[in-house]
């Protein structure tokens, strides 16, 4: 590449000749080729960003904005760029993308924030901003670059997994979270108070291993076998408490699958029955002395439904009626019980 300037040199109306001067060009060329291209990879790049991109000088004027940013603010690039942040955004809000700007430039530290902003059909969006100083070849503070990301449905997520993490530390139900080894690394209150281990305590054991906290009988293999291959296990566990005490509870426990259905954690809620089975053993057995006392005894013990239908008669029956307990059940009284409640 060469650059060729020339001139004409007269003397009154006769040319007398021709001058000029060539100069090689061919780096700067180059250079400036190789400059258009590392722009256009840039602008490439910047434009395939899932982010929103644009550049705002010290005066608050937009001097590039990407695709997705216009498409945000529902205009085209060439809209933006020119436009004041005063034009795009309702007066308070752009005074403070102002005051940040002004911080940035004066600080030369970036910034990164959280800001809520209302669409024009009064919907409500977040995004996250990062705000970077640019300087120009001699360190003048020209610019900020402005990168920003929507963050609305991530805060949605979060806000749901607050409300699952507070019913979970709050339930009545003892929950393990364990890894694919068997560590437990969450446990809520009630399995602290269930265990009689603080949580900090239970975070790092392994119950897989040792078989105290879920079942010390057969059971624990059984568990673990079917959790183990995929599948979710229910059943009653007698398990050891920190103090040695011995405890029932229904365990259901299940294993946790990733997107490509890999076991990665097991889950387990446990319910405390401890004290459901004693008062369901000492109920049987008192139904038994119950049962003892009418077979031993000469008076009639009876029992009828609500429509009067005998449900139970004992032996006696057969002394004072003349008929078998077998053949009173089921046949209907001379009155209805629920005449008597009613009354």
């Amino acid at each position: 590449w060469v650059w060729e300037r020339g001139s004409v040199i007269e003397d009154a109306d006769d040319v007398l000749h021709l001058e000029g001067f060539l100069s090689d060009i061919t780096d700067r060329k180059r250079a400036e080729l190789e400059l258009k291209i590392k722009e256009e990879h840039y602008r490439t790049l910047v434009e395939s960003l899932d982010e929103s991109i644009v550049i705002i000088d010290v005066n608050g004027t937009y001097r590039f904005a990407n695709a997705i940013f216009a498409q945000q603010m529902g205009m085209t690039p060439e809209e933006i760029i020119g436009s004041k942040v005063e034009q795009l955004f309702p007066q308070a809000e752009a005074r403070r993308i102002q005051d940040n700007i002004d911080t940035v430039v004066k600080t030369q530290t970036a910034m990164v924030y959280s800001n809520e902003l209302y669409t024009i059909a009064g919907e409500e969006r977040w995004f996250r901003v990062n705000l970077q100083p640019i300087n120009d070849g001699d360190g003048h503070k020209t610019a900020v670059l402005a990168a920003t990301t929507e963050i609305t449905a991530e805060r949605e997520h979060l806000a749901q997994l607050r409300k699952l993490l507070t019913a979970i530390e709050q339930s009545p139900m003892s929950i393990f979270i364990m890894d694919k080894d068997g560590v437990i690394e969450f446990a809520n209150d009630s399995a602290s108070q269930l265990t009689g281990f603080t949580k900090d305590e239970l975070i790092g054991q392994n119950p897989r291993l040792s078989g105290k906290l879920f079942g010390i009988d057969s059971t624990h293999d059984e568990l673990w076998d079917a959790v183990g291959s995929g599948s979710v296990w229910k059943g009653s566990l007698l398990s050891q408490r920190k103090n040695g005490e011995l405890f029932w509870h229904t365990v259901l426990a299940a294993p946790v699958h990733d997107e490509c259905n890999q076991v990665t954690h097991y889950l387990s809620i446990s319910e405390d029955t401890t004290e459901k089975r004693k008062m369901e053993k000492d109920l049987i057995l008192s139904e038994k002395r119950l049962l003892q006392v009418s077979v031993q005894s000469q008076t009639v013990v009876w029992e009828t439904d609500l429509e009067g239908q005998f449900t139970y008669v004992s032996p006696a029956s057969e002394l004072v009626y003349g008929y078998t307990p077998e053949e009173l059940v089921g046949i209907r009284t001379a009155f209805r019980c629920f005449e008597w409640v009613e009354s």
